[in-house]
């Protein structure tokens, strides 16, 4: 049995196989600073003795992605923190051997974020620039709600008509009153909010992946008119609301109901 232990141990080793931390701790991000790294929230005064993984980038395969970044000299091994909000909590979830790891699976409408320290003689660097991935699905004939990443080439509803490119394309959303961009008639065209919600019909499905890098998360305000329905996307920053009550409380007085479609059908909170 020991000998077999030690087989596995060597195995290990040569491999650079990775060995799974899930869940053993997290942290937060406080901010971005002004060379694109993140802060970590409560973090100490002392500067650490290693420097952070930098040149991180990722590579969306399927539904799996390669993540990569520049070797750090001195460092004995890396710890991969993965979140799915912008700022946390960053979840400790591999620790990696060489400078590179495929993540495996990332699902749709789900946000996902990546961040790797550096580790060296018990020491740990600041984390690694952040880098994302969104993945959705606009389903084939039937009304999709989806929320366009605040780093994209989008100008106007028109842009993500052309990339989405195939159907018959009808794109609305709400600012201060109902915009629908149609494909075929240019003066309905109208310019794209950042973090603005669409609702999008198509004829033809469309899957698509964005990557982000170094992302920087601009503030959030809602913009609800009176006696209305309108369609928001929770702020990506706001890891904390969790319930449709959380959010009517946090919209504020006067907040009626909070509705959402999910599973084919429309779930109510009044």
């Amino acid at each position: 049995m020991r000998l077999a232990v030690l087989v596995f141990l060597f195995i290990l080793a040569v491999t650079n196989c990775i060995v799974a931390l899930e869940n053993s701790n997290s942290f937060y991000i406080e901010r971005i600073n002004d060379s694109g790294f993140p802060v970590v929230k409560d973090r100490g005064t002392s500067e650490p003795l290693i420097n952070p993984p930098a040149g991180i980038s990722i590579d969306v395969q399927d539904n799996s992605a390669l993540l990569s970044w520049d070797e750090v000299s001195g460092a004995t091994h890396y710890k991969l923190y993965t979140s799915i909000f912008p700022y946390g909590p960053y979840v400790l979830k591999a620790m990696i051997a060489n400078n590179e790891f495929v993540y495996p699976a990332i699902d749709e409408y789900q946000m996902k974020f990546f961040t790797v320290v550096a580790y060296q003689n018990g020491e740990d660097s600041d984390p690694s620039q952040i880098c994302g991935s969104y993945r959705f699905v606009i389903e084939a004939n039937n009304m999709s709600l989806i929320s366009l990443p605040f780093e994209n080439d989008f100008v106007y509803a028109s842009d993500l008509a052309e990339d989405i490119d195939e159907g018959n394309i009808c794109i609305s959303t709400w600012e201060y009153g109902w915009q629908h961009y149609i494909k075929g008639f240019p003066s309905t065209d109208f310019e794209l909010q950042v973090g603005a919600s669409l609702m999008v019909v198509n004829e033809e499905e469309y899957d698509v992946t964005w990557i982000t890098h170094g992302v920087i998360f601009e503030p959030f305000s809602y913009n609800i008119a009176a006696n209305t329905y309108t369609p928001l996307t929770v702020p990506m920053n706001r890891s904390d609301l969790t319930l449709a009550s959380e959010l009517a409380t946090d919209i504020g007085e006067g907040v009626t109901s909070v509705v959402r479609w999910g599973d084919d059908s429309w779930k109510n909170m009044m």
